[in-house]
C-alpha cells in the first residue's frame, strides 16, 4: 500500500516567528502531539504550542456494485467505503470502458466535472512515475520514453468536493 509523503512542518509559523518542531518530523502514519517552540533570542516573549494530528485509519472496502450503463456500454463500477468513524461511508463511482486494446492510455473517465484533478499514477515501490490530469490523454505506459513492464501500478487522485480537496487511492494492472 502506497502512503503519502509526510508534508514537511514549517519552521516559520504565519505571524512570520521562527522556531523548531519537537518531533521534528511529522509521522504520517501513526497519531501524536508536536510542540512549536519559538526562537526566544528573536522572539522572547512568543510562547510555545501543541498541535495534535490524529491518523485515521485507513477506509475498508464495504461493497462493491457493477453494472453495464446500457446507453454508452461502458462498466459502472461504484465502491462504498467505511472510514470507520460514524455516518462516514464514502461512495465513489468510476465509469470504466469494458474493452480496453493494445497501446491505450490509462486515465479515469467519469472526472469531467473536475477539470482540475490531478492523478499521480506510482510504481510498487512508491515512485512517482506519471502526473496526469483528468482532461488529458492519459498514461501511455512509459516512463522517460521507456516502456513499463506489464504489472500492477498504484494511482492517487486529488479532486475537489464542496470546496475541499480530497484524495482517493487505488490501482489498477497494466497489461501488454
Amino acid at each position: 500500500m502506497f502512503y503519502g509523503i509526510a508534508p514537511i512542518l514549517d519552521t516559520t509559523a504565519p505571524n512570520g516567528i521562527v522556531g523548531s518542531w519537537s518531533p521534528a518530523i511529522l509521522d504520517n502514519l501513526n497519531s501524536g502531539s508536536y510542540v512549536f517552540t519559538p526562537a526566544t533570542l528573536l522572539f522572547p516573549c512568543a510562547i510555545s504550542q501543541s498541535l495534535s494530528v490524529n491518523v485515521l485509519a485507513e477506509p475498508k472496502l464495504k461493497e462493491i456494485s457493477i453494472c453495464l450503463d446500457q446507453t454508452t456500454n461502458n462498466v459502472l463500477k461504484t465502491y462504498v467505503l467505511n472510514t470507520g468513524l460514524s455516518n462516514s461511508n464514502y461512495t465513489f463511482k468510476w465509469y470504466l470502458d469494458e474493452f480496453h486494446g493494445y497501446n491505450d492510455n490509462w486515465n479515469l473517465i467519469g472526472l469531467s466535472d473536475q477539470p482540475f484533478a490531478k492523478i499521480y499514477i506510482f510504481d510498487r515501490y512508491g515512485k512517482l512515475i506519471k502526473q496526469i490530469s483528468s482532461v488529458e490523454e492519459g498514461w501511455d505506459g512509459t516512463y522517460r520514453g521507456q516502456i513499463m513492464p506489464a504489472t500492477d501500478y498504484w494511482f492517487t487522485v486529488e479532486y475537489s468536493e464542496l470546496s475541499t480537496t480530497k484524495v482517493f487511492k487505488s490501482h489498477f494492472s497494466l497489461l501488454r
